[in-house]
């Protein structure tokens, strides 16, 4: 049963307190959304650089690979859409991080998250969210954050600066909207499940656009930071800049922090930074892996051929045969090459020796002979 609760003057519907459960599969849908979004970044960003090595390249748009990476982002965005019905915002947008140490941090800093975040979930309908919207506070975030984001566009346009903190802060403002306007839609729509009717309301139909606008737009943003940056530093630093704004958003609409104490926002922010902290090291876990693979691969057949017979290895050797033959057939054609003015040489010296020759056996001849 549906009930009408008022918390700190401000009228609430609350569906019903999240239970252990809940919070639990809202963990879960965030944790597989935000793993298939890595997913997709990695497929974007590898369309991208295949793109570049392209003898002709096309806009990614065409790339069929890119479009796949965007069809799991849809999927993805749509876990972390459901999750919002089932958890706060605070603690869904900080769970995207899922190497040793960082997973440590992230399991640690989720643990956290779950542990000393607001255990009281509410959906609200259409008139109380248009009461909460015209606060005083909702109200000067919005404008800090339009003005921010015109601010950003300048640079980007204007002044024609093309920095990783520009574009991912242009796409981190995007995503805040897209968590408010997600967790209003997703909340309405639980709602007229249960029988309370809420999309004759012309508010949900603004934050239906809102979050489709904010999330296509944000994408193309999140894409030019793939396409100029490298992804370890990318995905940290957007995964930082999203938490932030979609916590804030949350805190600032919503107020999900209304009822916990000073300790439990303590150690919720010490969860979020863990988090961070957590996806640095994946993060960079994974470019000096990558790194210490590309110098291995160059070691590893003089290394092992020292200890191993070849013929096991034959497929890390093939690797060294091509360019061998390639190096030895090339000094075979610049040997020749090199040979071609000394032949010349020879017989051009060798033709004048003749030459000379016929000269002096014609000068001995006698004179009678010669005439």
């Amino acid at each position: 049963m549906m009930n009408n609760a008022t918390t700190g003057g401000m009228p609430f519907l609350e569906a019903a307190n999240s239970s252990r459960k809940d919070l639990l599969v809202g963990c879960a849908l965030a944790v597989g959304g935000n793993l298939l979004i890595s997913v997709s970044l990695n497929l974007q960003k590898f369309t991208h650089k295949e793109n570049e090595t392209a003898a002709r390249p096309s806009h990614y748009l065409r790339k069929p690979l890119w479009w796949l990476g965007f069809f799991l982002m849809i999927v993805g965005e749509a876990g972390n859409f459901s999750a919002y019905g089932f958890a706060p915002a605070s603690l869904v947008a900080p769970l995207g991080s899922t190497t040793v140490i960082g997973c440590t941090f992230a399991i640690l800093g989720a643990f956290l998250l779950v542990t000393f975040s607001g255990k009281g979930e509410y959906m609200l309908t259409a008139n109380i969210l248009l009461f909460l919207m015209k606060g005083t506070g909702f109200i000067i975030y919005v404008s800090i954050e339009l003005l921010g984001l015109v601010i950003l566009l300048l640079l980007r346009y204007v002044f024609k600066i093309i920095n990783i903190v520009v574009l991912l802060l242009i796409a981190a403002l995007l995503a805040s909207f897209t968590v408010i306007s997600a967790k209003a839609v997703s909340g309405m729509l639980q709602l007229t499940a249960t029988g309370h009717m809420q999309l004759h309301h012309p508010i949900f139909w603004i934050m239906l656009i809102i979050m489709i606008v904010t999330a296509v737009i944000q994408v193309k943003y999140i894409n030019q930071a793939m396409k100029k940056f490298d992804s370890t530093t990318v995905v940290p630093t957007y995964f930082v800049l999203f938490t932030v704004s979609a916590i804030v958003a949350g805190v600032v609409l919503y107020k999900e922090f209304m009822g916990l104490g000073a300790i439990k926002i303590f150690m919720f922010i010490f969860g979020c930074f863990l988090c961070f902290i957590g996806v640095y090291f994946i993060t960079v876990g994974r470019a000096d892996a990558r790194q210490t693979e590309d110098q291995t691969t160059h070691q590893a057949p003089q290394i092992v051929a020292d200890f191993l017979p070849s013929w096991l290895f034959s497929q890390v050797n093939q690797a060294e045969v091509q360019p061998r033959q390639r190096q030895y057939l090339a000094s075979q054609a610049t040997g020749i090459n090199d040979t071609e003015p000394m032949l010349s040489h020879i017989s051009s010296s060798s033709s004048e020796c003749i030459n000379e020759e016929d000269q002096d056996s014609v000068s001995t001849q006698p004179v009678s002979a010669r005439a």
